[in-house]
């Protein structure tokens, strides 16, 4: 339990300094949960140290096995009913990914690194990873994307809906003393650490159909147009294919 109780005494430590502090995870292994008593301990050292339990965060690894998944259901669980926030690390890589967000009590997602580790995306990794981020919010789970490392992997993410980015990019590994001089008032946060500009829509990519907006556009909604209108005159601009679809079939039923 030594690095769990070391980041308990470095929250204390920058809590009495006046700083305010952000949550950390903390990685168990798979072997750790062998432990029957570990959600216990972990409760235990968190209320020892006076840290308030929203500045943890229990990180674990995506099982492969049917077994192992029982045994992280029952200990993510049992932190929640302890009111400790759990994390799934490598999210997507290992078993049965649908079925922990069913069956775990978990606070965070971090999606692996291979969604987004590669040169070229296309409209399919955007709308997986659209989708995955999208039933976590919907069952109130915040959402991490790990590796990032370039600009266009940070749009993509950004584009996504991502909640929290975690990656290269921002910061390398640093020491608690960096670490510290960032969570002060006076630090100076780097150009890349502020919040990019807003993605501005352009029309032509709903024609567009190597675009994720076109297929959103047209296979993702029920029918829709959109229209220009000047103050004097209503014209259409562009009708989707659901509309067209609709449309048709009234007529010929007529």
């Amino acid at each position: 339990y030594y690095i769990l109780q070391k980041v308990c005494m470095d929250i204390r430590k920058w809590i009495d300094e006046g700083l305010e502090p952000v949550r950390i995870s903390v990685n168990f292994s798979r072997k750790d949960l062998a432990d029957r008593e570990l959600p216990d301990n972990i409760n235990h050292i968190i209320l020892e140290s006076g840290v308030d339990k929203e500045l943890i965060e229990v990180e674990v690894t995506e099982t492969v096995d049917d077994v192992e998944h029982g045994i992280l259901a029952d200990f993510i669980n049992r932190l929640h009913e302890l009111g400790i926030m759990t994390a799934i690390d490598d999210f997507g890589s290992g078993y049965s990914s649908l079925s922990t967000l069913r069956e775990f009590e978990v606070h965070t997602l971090k999606i692996d690194r291979s969604f987004i580790n590669t040169d070229d995306f296309s409209w399919k990794d955007e709308i997986i990873l659209m989708n995955i981020i999208t039933m976590a919010k919907q069952l109130g789970i915040e959402v991490l994307t790990e590796g990032v490392e370039r600009e266009d992997q940070l749009s993509f993410v950004n584009n996504a809906g991502c909640d929290v980015i975690q990656g290269y990019f921002y910061s390398k590994p640093i020491p608690e003393k960096e670490f510290r001089l960032l969570l002060s008032e006076d630090s100076i946060s780097p150009d890349h650490l502020k919040p990019s500009p807003e993605r501005k829509f352009n029309i032509r990519e709903l024609s567009d159909e190597s675009s994720l907006s076109f297929y959103l556009f047209n296979y993702c909604i029920g029918g829709a147009s959109i229209v220009s209108y000047d103050g004097e005159r209503l014209e259409l601009v562009l009708s989707n294919r659901s509309l067209f679809n609709d449309l048709s079939g009234r007529q010929s039923l007529a």
